[in-house]
């Protein structure tokens, strides 16, 4: 602003040195009022292009980048003790959800949450039973979908525990609550993934087991997703085609309670990720194992991106009372979309482990599941002495865990 009024002024001095001359007295106001208005003019024309001007020469907004949150637990163990504690013999009928009331917000603050069904639901003609062999009330499902699961995977090794009857009635169950799942299916041309949607990011999920306790019969080999790596194969490129960003596997696994993965159980994962596969969830030996994020280069793009495994879960539910086995694990995930690509990265991992109480109430036997926040217990649980005890515990394990495996992998 000074440049210009120095200009202006500059030429209103030229004038007024012309007008002492009396050949310009006379038109010397006209000839100042023409000056002055073009450079008004001149001035405004470049004041609005300049502004123009470095408009287009400042970076375009960058658009925001894509985040969700996932939420996973581990597996659902129909144990009868656990089915007779939400009985009520007034309505005859079941009901969960007081086991589930303490997670409840934690599940709703996800984008996604999903678990493991380890378990037949209603099979028909037969008591509900635990061990070895589960059969459960339908309401486990409407139980666990009130506190917030929004899809559950159904291939693990008790799938065939009452046959091709007992998937079917699982699958009739869960469709009566509108609840998504997949592993296991009524029909062999049936998806053999499930895509869900959350803010603009689609994710695969597969759920695959790597054994049964029953054999399919041979006519019904595609009823429950078994773990062959061509097969994972073709599911993930079909997933891709239809618009998935990022593969979520269910990896039923591993040496029951057993707190260290397995060889084994790391090289399948190694190849679930070598497959195009982002996430890996693994359950079945029923006790928390450790996580890590892996940074994998993909089949698809040939970037590096950030994967995820965790190689147990443990139990979400169960009468599992003994140490370890009474304990599960929350972990949360924030997942981004890759810009302008078919592609997702694991940004961010925190977990919680999870416990398994149980309290004596007028003669009943009830079961709760709490989340662990520290060794210091919530005055609101009103545990007794020796529930705080375990409490505590069962934060100070999985911590030691955790810094036992991530120690180890720092020396590798």
């Amino acid at each position: 602003m000074a440049k210009k009024n120095f200009i202006i002024w500059k030429w209103v001095t030229v004038i007024v040195n012309l007008s002492k001359k009396s050949t310009f007295v006379w038109w010397t106001p006209v000839f100042l009022f023409l000056i002055t208005l073009l450079s008004t003019l001149f001035f405004a024309h470049n004041e609005i292009y300049g502004e123009a001007t470095r408009a287009t020469q400042e970076p375009l907004a960058t658009a925001a980048v894509e985040k969700i949150n996932l939420t996973a637990v581990g597996d659902v163990l129909m144990h009868m003790p656990v089915v007779n504690s939400t009985y009520d013999p007034k309505s005859k009928s079941y009901d969960f959800r007081s086991i589930f009331a303490y997670l409840q917000p934690e599940l709703f603050s996800a984008d996604i949450a999903v678990g493991v069904l380890e378990t037949t639901l209603n099979c028909p003609d037969k008591a509900f039973t635990g061990y070895p062999s589960f059969n459960s009330p339908k309401e486990i499902a409407a139980g666990l979908q009130w506190a917030g699961i929004d899809l559950l995977f159904t291939a693990q090794n008790h799938t065939f525990d009452f046959g091709f009857p007992g998937i079917k009635s699982t699958l009739d169950a869960l469709d009566e609550l509108a609840m998504p799942s997949t592993g296991t299916w009524r029909e062999p041309t049936q998806k053999r993934y499930y895509i869900m949607e959350a803010k603009g990011i689609k994710l695969a999920f597969i759920s695959v087991t790597t054994f049964l306790n029953k054999p399919i019969p041979k006519d019904k080999k595609w009823a429950c997703n078994l773990l062959y790596y061509e097969q994972i194969k073709t599911d993930i490129l079909a997933a891709r085609v239809e618009g998935a960003d990022g593969i979520v596997v269910a990896l039923h696994v591993g040496t029951e309670y057993e707190r260290i993965p397995s060889k084994a159980q790391q090289e399948i994962a190694d190849k679930l990720f070598e497959l195009g596969v982002d996430i890996i969830l693994g359950s079945h030996v029923h006790v928390i194992q450790p996580y890590e994020l892996r940074q994998v280069v993909s089949p698809f793009t040939n970037e590096v991106r950030n994967c995820f495994v965790v190689h147990s879960l443990g139990n979400l539910i169960s009468n599992q009372r003994w140490r370890y086995s009474d304990a599960g694990l929350l972990v949360n995930l924030e997942i981004e979309k890759i810009p302008g690509k078919q592609a997702i990265n694991v940004v961010a991992v925190n977990h919680a482990p999870l416990w398994v109480d149980t309290f004596l109430e007028k003669g009943k036997r009830y079961y709760r599941v709490v989340k662990v926040v520290g060794s210091e217990v919530p005055p609101e649980l009103q545990l007794d002495a020796k529930r705080k005890k375990r409490y505590g515990e069962v934060w100070q394990e999985t911590a030691e865990l955790f810094d036992k495996w991530n120690a180890g992998k720092q020396k590798e």
